[in-house]
Parts: C-alpha cells; sequence; structure tokens
C-alpha cells in the first residue's frame, strides 16, 4: 500500500503562479494546450522513473510551465500519476502542490486525491491475495438445467428456469451468461476459458496455472457471496464460473459461451476483463468478473482517456474497488514479527486485541482528514508492563465538542522501537458550520457508530497474508506470526442498480437508467459525450429514476 507521509504545515508559504490554461479566453488553444498536457503527464512514466525526468516542465500555451502549476491538466490524470509515479515523486509534487498560493479547490482535491490514492489496485506492489478454493457448481447446474425453453428477454426470472443472456451491454462489449432463479435466490453462470500468455515468465515469476487461475477466481466469487443481493427479493447471486469442458456438459440452450482471459505472467502487469497478471487479487477478480455480466467501470475516467464516465457518490466495486471490499468482505490477516521483541510482545495477555483495534485510519478516510483535520501531535510514551493484560491507554478515542463542530481523535499504538511502550497520537478535526456532511460523520466516530475495518497489520510487523472470505476461526498467535479475522457486517458490495443490470440481462427497459448513464463510461472525444443525460454526470446518477 502506497504510504505518503507529508503534513502542508511543515512547509513554508512561498507563491507561485496561477495555472495558465484557465486563464486562456480561446476555448479551441486552452483544450489543445490542456490536451498537451495530459499527454505528457500520463506519457512520462512509461519513458523514465526519475523524478527529475516526471516532474519536468509540460507544455504551456507558450514554452513551459511547472508541472505543479499545471492544475488544470493534473486534476484530470491525477489518478494515473498516483499510480504509475513513484512514491517518492508523488512526495516531491505534494510538497510543490503546498507552496502555491491561494490553496484553489482543485489544488486541495488533487492532494487529496494523491495522499488518498492506494497503489495496490492497479500498481507494481498488487499482492496475491489467496482465497478459498470452491468446488465449480457444475453438478447443481447440471440437475437444475431441465428446463431449457428460452425465455423472451424481458421475460421476468421464473422460479426453477433458465435464462440465457446473449447480447452487448450498455458500453457495446459483448456478454453471455445464464441465469436460473430458485427458492435460494439467483445463479448465475459464465464460461471462462483461462489461457496462459504467449510471453515467457518474467524473472522470479512463477507461473499460475490455468486450473489454479480458476480456482482463485472461484474461490473470490465465493468470498462475496451473500453480498451481491437481488435488490426484489433480498436473495443472493451465486456465480458459478465453468471451464469450458464443463460449460460443455450444459444443454445448449442454456450454455454459456466461452470467455478467454489470458494469464499474464509478465513482472507488472495492469489486470483488465480478458487479461489478468499472475498474482492478481481478489478485489480486482471479483471487478473484472462483473465486467463479464455486462458492468462497467466507475472510477475517475480522465487518466484513462474516459473523458465524461459517470462517477456516484456512494463507492462500490465498480468504482474504489479495494475500498468497497475494505468496507464490505471479511477476511483474515495474518501479521508477523521481525524481531524478538515483537514476538515476545505478541505471546503477552491483551496484546493481540491492542494490535487488531481500528484506528483513525480504518474509522476515516484520508479524504476527510486531509480536508478537516489538522497533522497529528504525539503524545508520551508508556510504559505496559508485562503482566497487566489491559492497555494503560485505550488504542482509540474520540470526544465531540459540544457544538459539534470539532472532534479530537487519539490513538495509541504499540512501539516498534520497544514492545513494551506504547505511544500516543492526537488529531482534531473541525467542521464549517454550514458542512452537514461533515458533522454527521464526526457526531457518527464519537457515538461508536462509524464502522471501523482494520485494513492491515499494525506498523512494525509484516503483512504475512490475506485471505478474503467469511470465517469462524478464532485469533491465534504461532510463534512470530498473528492471525485474527475481520468481519465487516452485511454490507453491499454493490449497489442495487448494478445487480438489477445484471439481472436484466439484454433487456435495456429493465435497467434503462443503467443503461443510459454506462453506454459513454468508455467515451474519449466531446461528441460521443453529448448524448449523456445530465443526471448522468452528477455524482448521484445511481439514485436517478
Amino acid at each position: 500500500m502506497m504510504k505518503i507521509l507529508f503534513f502542508l504545515a511543515l512547509f513554508p508559504t512561498i507563491s507561485l503562479a496561477v495555472d495558465e490554461v484557465a486563464l486562456i479566453s480561446d476555448s479551441t488553444v486552452r483544450a489543445r494546450v490542456m490536451g498537451d498536457q495530459m499527454t505528457e503527464m500520463t506519457g512520462r512514466s512509461s519513458r523514465s522513473q526519475v523524478c527529475a525526468d516526471l516532474l519536468a516542465p509540460v507544455p504551456g500555451e507558450t514554452g513551459t510551465v511547472p508541472f505543479a502549476e499545471a492544475t488544470t491538466a493534473l486534476e484530470k490524470v491525477v489518478n494515473s500519476v498516483a499510480s504509475n509515479y513513484p512514491t517518492a515523486c508523488i512526495n516531491t509534487l505534494l510538497q510543490d502542490l503546498a507552496l502555491i498560493t491561494p490553496t484553489t479547490p482543485s489544488i486541495r482535491r488533487i492532494i487529496s486525491s494523491l495522499n488518498s490514492f492506494d497503489q495496490v489496485i492497479w500498481g507494481s506492489n498488487a499482492k496475491a491475495l489467496a482465497c478459498t478454493v470452491q468446488d465449480s457448481g457444475i453438478e447443481q447446474l447440471l440437475a437444475l438445467a431441465e428446463d431449457t425453453t428460452k425465455v423472451n428477454d424481458c421475460q421476468p426470472l421464473q422460479n426453477n428456469k433458465w435464462k440465457k443472456v446473449d447480447g452487448n451491454a450498455a458500453y457495446g462489449n459483448p456478454i453471455n451468461y445464464s441465469m436460473q432463479k430458485n427458492a435460494s435466490g439467483v445463479r448465475v453462470a459464465l464460461n471462462i476459458d483461462f489461457r496462459q500468455g504467449a510471453a515467457a515468465a518474467a524473472a522470479g515469476v512463477a507461473p499460475v496455472s490455468n486450473q489454479l487461475m480458476m480456482e482463485r477466481t472461484r474461490g473470490c466469487m465465493a468470498a462475496v457471496h451473500g453480498l451481491i443481493k437481488d435488490p426484489s427479493t433480498g436473495l443472493p447471486l451465486q456465480f458459478d464460473l465453468l471451464t469450458p469442458a464443463e460449460a460443455n456438459q450444459l444443454p445448449s440452450a442454456v450454455r454459456p459461451d466461452p470467455y478467454p482471459v489470458t494469464i499474464d505472467h509478465a513482472a507488472d502487469v495492469r489486470s483488465n476483463a480478458a487479461n489478468y497478471a499472475h498474482d492478481v487479487g481478489c478485489p480486482t477478480i471479483v471487478h473484472e468478473v462483473l465486467h463479464l455480466v455486462g458492468l462497467c467501470d466507475e472510477y475517475p475516467g480522465e487518466g484513462d482517456g474516459r473523458i465524461c464516465r459517470s462517477v456516484p457518490k456512494d463507492n462500490n466495486v465498480m468504482s474504489d474497488t479495494f475500498e468497497a471490499f475494505n468496507a464490505s468482505v471479511p477476511r483474515t490477516i495474518t501479521c508477523e514479527c521481525t524481531t524478538p521483541e515483537c514476538t515476545t510482545a505478541i505471546s503477552l495477555p491483551g496484546r493481540t486485541n491492542f494490535l487488531k483495534a481500528p484506528r483513525r485510519t480504518d474509522r476515516t478516510s484520508a479524504r476527510f482528514r486531509n480536508a478537516y483535520c489538522t497533522t497529528p501531535t504525539s503524545l508520551p510514551v508508556i510504559n505496559w508492563a508485562a503482566e497487566a493484560a489491559a492497555p494503560p491507554q485505550s488504542p482509540f478515542t474520540s470526544t465531540l465538542s459540544p457544538d459539534g463542530l470539532t472532534l479530537v481523535m487519539t490513538d495509541y499504538f504499540m512501539n516498534p522501537n520497544g514492545w513494551d511502550n506504547i505511544f500516543g497520537e492526537t488529531i482534531e478535526c473541525s467542521c464549517p458550520e454550514s458542512d452537514t456532511r461533515c458533522h454527521e460523520t464526526m457526531a457518527k466516530i464519537a457515538r461508536g457508530e462509524m464502522r471501523a475495518n482494520t485494513r492491515e497489520c499494525h506498523f512494525g510487523m509484516n503483512d504475512k497474508s490475506f485471505q478474503w472470505g467469511s470465517t469462524n476461526e478464532p485469533d491465534r498467535v504461532s510463534g512470530d506470526t498473528f492471525s485474527f479475522s475481520v468481519n465487516p457486517g452485511n454490507i453491499p458490495l454493490m449497489h442495487p442498480r448494478q445487480v438489477q443490470r445484471i439481472l436484466a440481462g439484454t433487456c435495456r427497459t429493465a435497467a434503462q437508467s443503467y443503461y443510459d448513464c454506462a453506454k459513454n463510461a468508455y467515451a474519449s472525444t466531446p461528441d460521443e459525450c453529448e448524448d449523456a443525460p445530465e443526471a448522468c454526470l452528477q455524482s448521484d446518477f445511481h439514485d436517478r429514476p
């Protein structure tokens, strides 16, 4: 996970020029200059990973302008920059942005995006997140495949009858899958044909077989079972992923066509629906499988040249994939000590509960903290006696001011430089009186209503493994490792409109609002965006009629 340790208060205020693109009156020239800047910003990382090259001045109307001052273009491609520029360069860019005065809303948004972006989604540090191996489901499907009557595209699913979906998604890509409704929910059958990439594996990369990737993919979809539900019944969708050989056992009338997916063994691969990185993990796998049933990307698309994509107000697995998984999907985290002192500490009473406790970074987003909170203030180190099970301070406390405008959050951590001690940090968050959403967030934190899910191991310990899926296993200490479960609760992974789109198949009238907004998800020219309904370009597009 990308760690950016940067605090605006540490740097002096120096006035720099305002972005000149915003001052260009000729719209044609303005579009050309901004386009040149965006192309330069996104293309540099393929040529160099040296900060001096990446952050060199970019083209201006006449001559060049400093990279950090091209804020209009930078805001459009900030996710691409965050994903593909090394962390050291991002920190330098953050420092340059902090020196610009006055600080504009655009600069604040860029800083927030750079601070909150998680490189593990697309970057070179993607983890291979293991999942429980699951059966294909073919035996149950064969038993259910007796009624193979093909129904009209817009006829509702009927109990114990199959419906094959064969057509195009809202954005034009082909979709092909079969559905069967029963008393337990809806089964969605996909035929996935994993294939080996043509290129040889990169040095140090262990080959992943077609069978192993299928097992991993099935396990990942099983991990989210119960989190994708039919909004009309509340019953879950179960995804049955079949190999071509298994799918051939189904009657032709309901047999989904094979979808080829290449397993890529290059060192650094950005996965997509047709090409999986060898170390692809569950969040990305689920996201990509959902493309096969017609869902489009909903994260900001400017970094990829998709200029009029609809981005929802509330996150889901097709938007910020890892954040959605953190909020919804159970998992087991195994942490590893790196020193004998740590190994001793985790064997003592009370320490593991303290280590796994959620803290402010698990309760609030980086976006919230950057916008409303001060930088942390350190608190004195306190000794924790070996025989004491209770910590000398709670791992997290919060206090809201009587007027509801100020929240103080205090965290205590075990000290990796002395595992018999804990130390604290406190931050203060303040809301403008008019910002009701900020007030609600702070009040929920203070009342203990803001659900907090531990994301990773306590610092000073290594993340040894990350297992997605529900488990009833208790916390366990084994030598220098500590495993614990995180169960977020029954929080939907997707918006109901997305599930309606899956169930609608190729019937547009059953999911018209989704089609209206999704059809331009991959548009790259202004002309393609002209027919997008205005509501689709607003943050609440999933909630439109």
